[in-house]
């Protein structure tokens, strides 16, 4: 009925997070200290579902919370986290330690507080109360490529507006962003939008949207090769500034 109208229909998704289905051992009804591999004989911690187990999917990985994807507390001492990702100032980190729960689909290093820890913020749970998908595990990413892929073609959505991307590791993008513009391409659709929420600054909304196209920025560690991820984005900061700008002599 919209593009009858001549409208074009965006759906919001959401990857970076699901529900509130796990809490972090031993911190049930309390916050959870972040925790990266494992520092001083403290591991990051082990998935416990909410709900009773009578209440689980029964799945290829057993009883599970989520049809689609599970959880695991087997522990890999060699496993580490795909990189590069980048902090707020733009500033570039790469994963030099080991050990994690690999096969999960979700992080299990409790909860995002510092939004200027560069690799807390990726992997953090926001609030608290957000499960955080493993989207860097190409496991994770394949299933949620397909799962988009299919919205595409099930809706005949135009674009997608992406929920929180700044929580998400880059190098999923990477691969995620292309997939669905050629999906969409495949269908007709060679003009489907992908743009982002942001609200964070610059340095970092520019990791997402085409930073670095200066050559003179060659060789330097604010340099990001390849395609940008994000075509744009709406940044909730300069939009609040406007907004209240806008409407500072109305009632509240």
């Amino acid at each position: 009925a919209a593009h009858n109208l001549g409208m074009y229909v965006i759906i919001d998704v959401v990857m970076n997070h699901m529900g509130d289905e796990f809490y972090f051992e031993g911190h049930q009804y309390s916050a959870t200290p972040f925790r990266w591999h494992e520092d001083n004989g403290e591991r990051e911690y082990e998935l416990r579902p909410r709900r009773a187990e009578s209440e689980l999917y029964s799945t290829p990985a057993g009883r599970q919370p989520y049809m689609d994807f599970w959880y695991n507390n087997t522990w890999d001492p060699t496993a580490t986290y795909d990189s590069p990702v980048y902090g707020q100032y733009g500033e570039r980190a790469d994963d030099q330690g080991q050990g994690t729960y690999g096969g999960s689909d979700f992080h299990h290093n409790g909860d995002l507080k510092n939004y200027f820890q560069v690799w807390e913020i990726h992997v953090g749970k926001i609030y608290g109360t957000m499960d955080d998908l493993r989207l860097e595990h190409r496991r994770v990413s394949d299933k949620y490529i397909a799962m988009t892929k299919a919205l595409i073609s099930s809706t005949d959505v135009d674009a997608f507006r992406v929920d929180t991307p700044m929580q998400v590791p880059l190098p999923f993008f990477k691969r995620w962003a292309p997939a669905i513009r050629d999906h969409a391409n495949s269908l007709g659709k060679t003009n489907f939008m992908i743009f982002g929420e942001f609200y964070v600054t610059p340095a970092r909304y520019a990791t997402m949207t085409g930073r670095g196209r200066d050559q003179n920025m060659w060789g330097q560690e604010r340099f990001i090769d390849g395609p940008p991820t994000l075509k744009g984005g709406i940044v909730y900061s300069y939009y609040w500034y406007m907004f209240t700008a806008m409407v500072h002599n109305e009632a509240e």
